[in-house]
């Protein structure tokens, strides 16, 4: 995730790849570099990212460019780079080249805040309702059997619920994130990007953001309980 004083004063491209590569020479760990939508300044460019996923320990690039035309160039670029390196949103299949398949069902789901999810049919522009439970920043498994997501207005920690179980299932409670979630331009009754972008005070590092891991066994979330933005993780049953 990029530092968030980006967003406020903006930084070199320079910077930018010199960051991954210090956090991949300083840890050793695989990397999952985050895409930020591109309006903002600490959104990445085609040629950074590129730079970004030569490195061994980039596993993974998660595209928020909210962009979708973009969106296509930036995967088949960085893909003819870096093949290995999977690109990707949650709520696009990690397997289908057309990048719009969501659990076999050749569909695309989406958060209509607050009010739930939908899918929408790709082939027909068909709309389901998925669930109306309030999920905040979903995340579904694999398989598209299960989605997990976050809470906000107000904050009831994570769930679980059935992808297609119809939309009044039960979401089941996973965790308490304890995440100071900051970000009141989320405490109305729609999305607040709707009409355009924002300038507000919501570091995402304070957002669980919620995510399965590639087994499915586990959930991982990011909370600043202590003061400080950390990994934890959940294994279910």
């Amino acid at each position: 995730m990029p530092p968030h004083h980006w967003l406020r004063f903006g930084r070199s491209s320079t910077t930018a790849v010199g960051f991954v590569e210090d956090v991949a020479a300083g840890s050793g760990a695989s990397i999952i570099v985050h895409q930020y939508p591109a309006w903002t300044k600490a959104g990445y460019t085609l040629a950074e990212m590129k730079e970004m996923v030569k490195l061994p320990e980039v596993v993974m690039v998660k595209m928020g460019t909210r962009d979708m035309a973009r969106w296509r160039c930036d995967y088949e670029e960085l893909k003819a780079v870096a093949p290995h390196v999977s690109i990707r949103d949650p709520q696009f299949h990690q397997n289908d080249p057309s990048l719009l398949r969501f659990g076999g069902r050749n569909e695309i789901v989406t958060v209509v805040w607050p009010h739930g999810m939908i899918g929408i049919k790709v082939d027909s522009g068909a709309v389901r309702r998925v669930t109306d439970f309030p999920a905040w920043h979903p995340c579904v498994s694999r398989n598209g059997g299960s989605c997990v997501t976050d809470t906000k207005n107000p904050d009831r920690g994570l769930f679980l619920f059935d992808t297609s179980a119809g939309p009044t299932s039960p979401a089941v409670p996973l965790a308490e994130s304890r995440s100071s979630n900051a970000g009141d331009h989320w405490n109305g009754d729609h999305c607040p990007y709707d009409e355009s972008p924002l300038k507000v005070f919501a570091p995402q590092h304070t957002h669980p953001h919620p995510a399965f891991s590639p087994d499915g066994s586990r959930v991982v979330f990011t909370s600043d309980t202590s003061g400080v933005a950390q990994l934890y993780e959940v294994t279910l049953r």
